[in-house]
C-alpha cells in the first residue's frame, strides 16, 4: 500500500499539478492520449485475432495507435503544442477518410463513429488554448465530418435536428473553455501584480531594515555624544556648588536649575534610546516567568522599599512567551510611575502596588494597581502618546515616554495595555498577553 500511495502521489504531481492553465491542459492531453493508446493496443490485437470483425477496423485502430504514439514522441521532444495539434486534427482526419474515401457505407460508419468522435472533439475544444485554433478546429470537424455525415445519414428533418444537437453540444465546452481561459488570464494578471508588489515590499523591507540599523547606530552615537557634555555640566556644577560660598541663595538656585535641567536631559536621552531600540528591535519570544521578571525589577527599587516603606504585593503570575529585556522595561516603567505619582501632602501615606493575574481561554490578564494620585479624565485619551506630560517638573519629574514605551513593548508581544480604572485613590492598569 505505501508503494502504491507513493506512485499515486508521483503520478498526481506529474500529471495534475501545474503553474497555469496551459500546462494543465498539456498534461491532460498526455493523460488522454496515454489512455486511448493503452486501450487501443489490446482492442487492435483482439479485432485482428477474431475474424468476425471487419479488417478495416483493425487498420483504423493501427492508424489511431500511430497517431497517439507520434503525438507522445513530439510531446517528449518538447514540441507540446504540435503534439496537441497532431492528436486533435489527426484522429478526425482518420474518420473523415473512413467516412468518405474508404468506399464503406457512410451511414454505417457515421453511426458507429459518431459518439466517439463527438466526445473526442468536445474534450479537445477545452484542451486547445488559442481562440483562433478552437474556431478552426470546430469549423474543420463540422464542415468535413459532422454536417455532411448527418445530411447523408439522416433524412429531413432528422438531419437538421442532429445538426442542431451537435452544434449545441459543441457550444457547451466552447463556453466552458472560454470562461476558464478568461478566469485564468485574470488570475495570471493578479498573480503577476501580487508578485510585483511582493518584490516591491521586499525591497522596501530591506531598505527599512537598513534604515532601522542606521537609526540604532545613530541613536547610540548621539546618546553618547550628547550625554558626555551633560555629565560634564552636572559634574562641574556640583564642583562649583561644593567649592564656592554663594553671595546669595539665588545664585545657588541657578546652579541647581542647571544641574536639574542637565539630569532631565540625560533622562530624556536614555528614554529616547530605549524607545528607538524597542521600535527597531526584533523580539525574541521565549518562555518567561513573570514573577522572576518582577523580582529582578524590584531590586532597582530597594531604596523605596526600605526608606519610603513601599509595599509591593505580587501574586502568582503566569508563564508566558515574551522578550525578557522588554518585559523588564515594561514593569520597571509601570512600577516607577506608581512610585513617582504618590500624594506628597499625606505624610503618613504608604505607597502600595499590587500585581495580580487572571486568565481565560485566549489571554493572560495582569493587573497592576497602585494607591497614587490617579489620572485626571482629561488626560486619559493621551495617556500612551509619546512626550505627553501632565505635570510640571516641579511637581513630578519625567520625560513623557514611560507609558508609550510600555505600549510599544506590548505591541511587540501581540498584546495590549490599557487603563482599566482611575480615581484620586489610585489607578489600575490591565496588561493583556495572548496565549497563542
Amino acid at each position: 500500500m505505501p508503494v502504491f500511495s507513493k506512485f499515486k502521489k508521483q503520478l498526481y504531481d506529474k500529471l495534475l499539478i501545474g503553474n497555469n492553465l496551459e500546462i494543465l491542459c498539456e498534461k491532460l492531453h498526455v493523460c488522454i492520449v496515454a489512455i486511448l493508446l493503452t486501450q487501443n493496443i489490446p482492442i487492435t490485437f483482439y479485432r485482428y485475432t477474431f475474424t468476425q470483425f471487419p479488417l478495416y477496423l483493425t487498420w483504423v485502430n493501427i492508424a489511431e495507435i500511430s497517431t497517439y504514439t507520434f503525438s507522445l514522441i513530439l510531446f517528449y521532444k518538447g514540441k507540446r503544442e504540435l503534439s496537441i495539434f497532431v492528436t486533435a486534427f489527426g484522429i478526425p482526419i482518420i474518420f473523415i477518410y473512413l467516412l468518405f474515401f474508404s468506399g464503406l457505407n457512410i451511414a454505417l460508419v457515421f453511426s458507429k463513429s459518431f459518439w466517439f468522435l463527438l466526445c473526442f472533439k468536445l474534450i479537445y475544444i477545452i484542451i486547445l488554448r488559442r481562440k483562433i485554433t478552437r474556431y478552426l478546429y470546430i469549423i474543420f470537424c463540422l464542415s468535413l465530418y459532422f454536417i455532411p455525415g448527418a445530411i447523408i445519414t439522416y433524412s429531413y428533418p432528422e438531419d437538421l435536428i442532429k445538426i442542431i444537437q451537435i452544434l449545441t453540444l459543441i457550444l457547451i465546452p466552447y463556453i466552458i473553455s472560454t470562461f476558464v481561459e478568461i478566469q485564468d488570464t485574470q488570475i495570471s494578471n493578479l498573480h503577476s501584480n501580487l508578485k510585483l508588489r511582493l518584490q516591491e515590499k521586499l525591497v522596501l523591507a530591506i531598505k527599512l531594515k537598513n534604515k532601522n540599523e542606521e537609526l540604532i547606530t545613530f541613536s547610540h552615537i548621539m546618546s553618547h555624544d550628547l550625554k558626555s557634555p551633560l555629565h560634564a555640566i552636572i559634574s562641574f556644577s556640583n564642583l562649583i556648588k561644593s567649592g564656592n560660598n554663594f553671595s546669595s541663595a539665588e545664585q545657588e538656585k541657578y546652579f541647581t536649575y542647571i544641574e536639574k535641567s542637565a539630569i532631565s536631559m540625560s533622562m530624556l536621552i536614555d528614554d529616547l534610546l530605549i524607545y528607538s531600540k524597542i521600535e527597531a528591535q526584533q523580539s525574541e519570544l521565549k518562555l518567561v516567568k513573570l514573577n522572576t521578571i518582577i523580582e529582578e525589577v524590584s531590586s532597582n527599587f530597594q531604596f523605596e522599599l526600605i526608606e519610603n516603606n513601599l509595599m509591593l504585593n505580587v501574586s502568582d503570575l503566569p508563564l508566558i512567551k515574551g522578550d525578557k529585556l522588554m518585559l523588564k522595561t515594561l514593569f520597571h516603567n509601570l512600577i516607577s510611575n506608581s512610585i513617582k505619582y504618590q500624594p506628597k501632602e499625606k505624610l503618613s501615606h504608604r505607597p502600595t502596588i499590587s500585581i495580580s493575574h487572571q486568565e481565560n481561554s485566549n489571554n493572560h490578564f495582569v493587573f497592576l494597581e497602585d494607591n497614587g494620585i490617579g489620572i485626571k479624565e482629561t488626560y486619559i485619551s493621551n495617556l500612551f502618546v509619546p512626550f505627553k506630560r501632565f505635570h510640571s517638573d516641579k511637581e513630578y519629574e519625567g520625560t513623557g515616554l514611560g507609558l508609550s514605551i510600555c505600549r510599544q513593548v506590548m505591541d511587540k508581544h501581540g498584546g495590549s495595555i490599557e487603563l482599566k480604572s482611575t480615581s484620586e485613590n489610585g489607578s489600575l492598569f490591565k496588561i493583556i498577553f495572548p496565549k497563542k
